[in-house]
């Protein structure tokens, strides 16, 4: 895969909810359950979305302020002072009065005053729907859930993790389906909420040339199922009976026992092609390989009805991961079979019981889903009852279905050798054409970062950078994700990391003539304009977005030497990859590299532990190797801890 431009980062924003595209609806789709709402879904609602309405728009920064970050941005950059002021003349005839920047800054704040976030579209298209490369592994995000959840007997059990898992989903689905649950609010600034209402019943479906979405209702009872997949097949099983009662632990557990039991049977004899594995393959060819099984029988179109209506997906993999490294690889992309990564939510439980999340990156950011596995993750830990499952008897209901309901799929000779094509593509792609390893520093947590009198977020960006700097002698653009979420429809600002006093901090930490004091030193200058850019980011008003609109803002003909520069795009090319979601409850989280010769830098920044998964393309131009760059992790953060510790104990 090609670099990934300046919008392929860890952001997302709100989709519209669409009907499936009239192209695709050559036949009619029964619908089988009369529709019916839930008993929890009357007139009232939470105060999940109540300060939705006063929060405030996205800014756009003033182009003065734009100017003046981004001078300074650039400056470890640049070769030679004169290559400097070539770039500074340019963006200051940009920035002129009556100059073009002018004109797009005009165009960009009347966007701005006719909408909610007038980012939001054009991102939603450009970032996400309108990227072809396949979103495994390029741009789906993964969670590996700890393995001592839930006590042994229940933790080694596949089916019974799986039963507990699905009814703490469920029990978060309904207190967003009813908005009880509580709005965020952080240091007394609301957040937007926006993205929790997108997370259940829904799916991306691939377009020509640009994807959409689809949405359902929440509560209607038709909708009050999830899929699970188990040995490439399909299955139906709703979580109500028919009067909108969640059915209960024991009725779950043999639901998923009948579609085990029948999906083993069946694979005995005859082996399901892997439909899912469609979904693996570049957009253009995942839309004509859509579009030839959805119009070839109305079978396959009722299947891709009930997937896209489900309420999530639940993958029962044959597998059994053991080591951080084959966990993860599970949750990032498997084998790339048992799966189906259009849907937002899709949850794994391997044979050992291993369990994890992969999120389709095109209906929110990581926040919601972190906050959904990580109330999933911390209610499993506090179950304790086996005999929910051994001694229980089970009342009487009035089930929609009474059995779990395979969804058939009518497949073709032409479709079955594009599905066999997908299969050995993303094997090339995924499996063999990434590496990923796992960096964890055990009692090196945010207890010990605080004591140092340092942001623990921004120490990790200043580790990995100096990690980075030993390992190739260089820094280069690096991107991490800032919140925007206290604006409406906000989602995510890039926080430029590396800075000058940053490259003045690695090359006095690697100079063995320099004095503690003089390492303390720099270290402390990088520190602070590091959280003075998330400042900044996180207020809406960094540099890349600003730039973004403004080049969006173009109308044809128009050009500026500023914006072609080849600095600019450069020093938003994403060599370095970061962001940070973190739970106690997880033992990994990641996604891949954004740029073919760069690293993916997800972290978890625990109490008493450090986590980054370290991931790049096999046999990168640069050679990159993830083994070499854990070693260099560790040497930094035992550097780092050893200085840091001298500086605290001369302060006692």
């Amino acid at each position: 895969m090609s670099s990934r431009s300046l919008v392929l980062q860890n952001c997302l924003l709100p989709l519209r909810s669409k009907a499936i595209p009239a192209t695709y609806l050559k036949m009619p789709i029964p619908v089988s359950v009369k529709r019916k709402n839930l008993h929890y879904s009357s007139s009232l609602k939470g105060d999940m979305l109540k300060f939705s309405k006063e929060l405030p728009t996205l800014p756009v920064p003033e182009l003065k302020d734009t100017a003046k970050t981004y001078l300074q941005s650039i400056k470890p950059f640049v070769k030679n002072q004169e290559q400097y002021q070539i770039i500074k003349t340019k963006l200051e005839e940009f920035i002129s009065p009556g100059g073009l920047g002018e004109v797009l800054q005009g165009r960009l704040k009347d966007r701005a005053s006719k909408t909610d976030n007038w980012i939001s579209e054009w991102w939603d298209n450009d970032a996400y729907l309108a990227y072809r490369d396949p979103v495994v592994p390029y741009v789906s995000y993964f969670f590996s859930h700890a393995s001592n959840l839930l006590p042994k007997t229940l933790e080694k059990s596949q089916l019974k993790k799986a039963t507990i898992l699905v009814d703490k989903v469920l029990d978060f689905k309904e207190l967003i389906a009813t908005e009880n649950f509580p709005p965020e609010v952080i240091k007394g600034t609301p957040y937007c909420m926006n993205g929790f209402t997108m997370m259940f019943n829904n799916s991306r479906i691939p377009g020509e040339a640009v994807d959409d979405t689809i949405s359902f209702s929440q509560t209607e009872l038709q909708n009050q199922f999830i899929v699970v997949i188990k040995n490439n097949r399909f299955y139906k099983l709703y979580h109500q009976d028919a009067n909108g009662k969640r059915l209960d632990h024991y009725q779950i557990h043999q639901g998923l026992m009948k579609i085990s039991e029948d999906a083993n049977a069946k694979d005995g004899s005859f082996r399901q092609p892997a439909v899912g594995a469609l979904t693996t393959l570049d957009r253009d060819s995942w839309y004509q390989a859509f579009s030839k099984l959805y119009n070839f029988s109305i079978i396959n179109a009722n299947s891709f009805e009930d997937i896209f209506r489900s309420s999530f997906v639940l993958c029962l993999d044959n597998v059994s991961p053991i080591s951080f490294e084959e966990r993860s690889r599970n949750c990032w992309h498997g084998d790339g079979e048992n799966r189906y990564f259009d849907k937002p939510l899709q949850f794994f439980v391997a044979a050992n019981g291993a369990s994890g999340f992969l999120g389709e990156h095109s209906r929110m950011d990581g926040t919601p889903n972190l906050t959904l596995n990580n109330y999933v993750c911390k209610e499993m830990a506090r179950f304790k009852n086996n005999e929910l499952f051994d001694n229980f008897i089970p009342t009487n209901v009035e089930l929609i279905e009474s059995e779990p309901k395979e969804l058939k799929f009518d497949i073709s000779k032409d479709v079955a050798s594009i599905i066999k094509s997908a299969e050995q593509k993303f094997r090339a792609t995924a499996v063999d054409g990434h590496l990923l390893k796992v960096w964890r520093y055990q009692g090196y947590g945010k207890t010990l970062i605080k004591k140092f009198n340092t942001s623990p977020d921004a120490f990790v960006q200043i580790l990995m950078q100096l990690a980075y700097y030993k390992y190739t002698g260089t820094l280069k653009p690096t991107y991490e994700s800032a919140t925007t979420r206290k604006y409406k429809l906000g989602r995510t600002e890039t926080n430029r990391t590396v800075s000058s006093e940053l490259l003045d901090f690695v090359k006095t930490f690697n100079n063995p003539k320099a004095t503690i004091e003089e390492k303390i030193k720099t270290y402390r200058a990088a520190i602070a304009q590091q959280n003075d850019y998330i400042k900044l980011a996180s207020s809406g008003l960094a540099v890349d977005r600003h730039i973004y609109g403004l080049k969006k803002s173009l109308k044809n003909g128009e050009s500026s030497e500023f914006l072609s520069d080849p600095m600019t795009s450069y020093s938003s090319t994403w060599y370095l990859s970061t962001s940070q979601l973190s739970s106690e409850y997880f033992n990994g989280y990641g996604w891949s590299e954004v740029h073919e010769i760069g690293l993916g830098l997800p972290y978890m920044i625990n109490r008493e532990w450090l986590n980054i998964t370290i991931t790049c393309k096999t046999n990168n131009p640069a050679g990159l190797d993830p083994e070499k760059m854990h070693y260099y992790l560790t040497e930094a953060a035992d550097e780092l801890k050893e200085v840091l510790s001298n500086e605290l104990k001369s302060k006692l």
